[in-house]
């Protein structure tokens, strides 16, 4: 499953509308839609607004199916690499870049700072 099909799996486990789920997040149902088809990604803000409403960032960003057990960040850090990872997927005209561009580079730094937090603890 790819970001924006999580994103509307999230959305309906919490038995939201794309409506209540945009107004809930900061921004317009027609915003709500692109990031659900795929179009658009939200930004830091909203994923912030999205975990109070309850939505699972982990699952979310990476795929629960996809984690190994026990390798869940806390929320705030998960925030954090999405906030790395979209200042570093833009191109010299500070544009972003493609969806999956971007998600391939946070599952990479996902990965990597589980790696680092398992070495620490090691």
């Amino acid at each position: 499953m790819e970001f924006h099909q999580r994103l509307s799996a999230e959305r309906k486990r919490l038995g939201m509308t794309q409506r209540e789920f945009a107004e809930a997040c900061g921004v317009k149902p027609p915003t709500q839609f692109l990031y659900e088809k795929g179009d658009r990604s939200p930004n830091a803000a909203y994923l912030s607004k999205a975990f109070r409403c309850g939505v699972n960032l982990a699952a979310l960003f990476y795929g629960e199916e996809d984690l190994p057990a026990g390798s869940a960040l806390p929320p705030a850090e998960i925030v954090k690499l999405y906030i790395n990872c979209d200042q570093m997927c833009r191109d010299q005209e500070g544009r972003l870049l493609d969806l999956e561009e971007r998600a391939s580079l946070f599952k990479d730094l996902y990965i990597e700072q589980i790696v680092r937090i398992n070495k620490m603890a090691s």
